[in-house]
């Protein structure tokens, strides 16, 4: 999907063939990519490993969650520790005379980032969001 120079992509730690088959089921149109086979979530921050889950601060997090941890690990549909172990984000890249560089994260959990994300994404690419009618946001399926 392209919007004012701006290409949406998902990336999930699922294998490719699981993918397809989701984004086809909910009928998308945008690019939809696996990082099972590298560490792209890890690296971001978009991942946890067991050994980071059980730091005293993750597990105190997840055995004593604060009210916006509980709403926000309802709206992502999952439980907080998973949640927390394989959450949602987003990076923001720009490339400028062939050159990609990366410009922003948010990582999951976050009391700001709760779902429906569409306005919160568009806000942080280099032109904004525009309007409802440039970008209309359409639910589908499980949604």
């Amino acid at each position: 999907m392209n919007y004012l120079d701006v290409t949406l992509m998902a990336i999930s730690r699922a294998p490719i063939e699981k993918l397809k088959a989701y984004k086809k089921r909910m009928e998308w149109g945008f690019p939809y990519v696996s990082s099972n086979r590298n560490d792209f979530n890890l690296d971001f921050g978009f991942a946890m490993t067991e050994e980071q889950m059980a730091s005293p601060e993750m597990a105190g997090m997840v055995k004593n969650p604060a009210e916006w941890l509980q709403e926000w690990s309802r709206s992502v549909g999952t439980d907080l520790a998973t949640g927390m172990r394989e959450g949602p984000g987003w990076n923001v890249f720009a490339r400028e005379n062939g050159v990609v560089y990366h410009t922003y994260s948010r990582t999951a959990p976050d009391r700001f980032m709760l779902v429906p994300f569409f306005h919160q994404l568009l806000d942080q690419v280099p032109r904004g969001r525009g309007t409802e009618e440039d970008f209309p946001m359409l639910r589908h399926d499980e949604y």
